[in-house]
């Protein structure tokens, strides 16, 4: 008798976790839209600045990006040597 009550509560808590998580991206989701229209714009019509931004991007990017990797792989290595 309990087997089936067992099976039907985690369905619905599974249900309601579901529910919330796309309850939270959908309330995310417009602001998302209105970046990205945004940024469609500029690139349409890039200012000098924007230009001059990307270029910046293209230059150190690489470098930022390994030093995010390489930041996180410490964090990685460090966490399992945990006392």
């Amino acid at each position: 008798m309990g087997v089936g009550l067992d099976g039907f509560s985690i369905l619905v808590l599974g249900v309601f976790s579901l529910v919330r998580f796309l309850l939270s991206v959908l309330m995310v989701f417009p602001l998302s839209i209105l970046i990205l229209m945004c940024y469609a714009d500029v690139l349409k019509n890039p200012s000098k600045n924007v230009i001059n931004t990307q270029k910046t991007t293209r230059k150190y990017g690489i470098i930022g990006v390994t030093m995010l990797w390489a930041y996180a792989l410490l964090a990685k290595i460090a966490s399992f040597y945990r006392a």
